[in-house]
């Protein structure tokens, strides 16, 4: 789920600078290229478990926030996180807020 919904923001455009700076720079065009022919499924399959390693943090709740507070020193400012889809992990979810809010 998280790959295709990577895969569908990394075939716009604006984000095809971070792919070039990997050398991806073609992946971009060719998930552009699926989107316009209505081929959704396929998206995700275009990622490699490289690029989600490179492009995304996976890390256990309780790590999540110093993951990423160590991988974006100094270069971000916010984040972006995507809310659990039950209230199964509110606890934990509240706690990596926690852990970016007190860093």
């Amino acid at each position: 789920k998280q790959r295709a919904l990577l895969a569908t923001l990394l075939s716009t455009p604006s984000y095809w600078p971070c792919l070039e700076l990997h050398g991806w720079q073609g992946v971009g065009e060719q998930l552009n290229a699926l989107i316009r022919r209505n081929r959704w499924d396929e998206v995700g399959a275009l990622l490699s478990d490289a690029m989600l390693d490179t492009l995304s943090v996976s890390a256990v709740h309780g790590e999540v926030a110093a993951v990423l507070r160590e991988r974006y020193a100094g270069l971000a400012d916010a984040y972006v996180l995507i809310l659990p889809p039950t209230d199964r992990d509110d606890a934990a979810f509240a706690g990596i807020v926690r852990g970016l809010r007190e860093a």
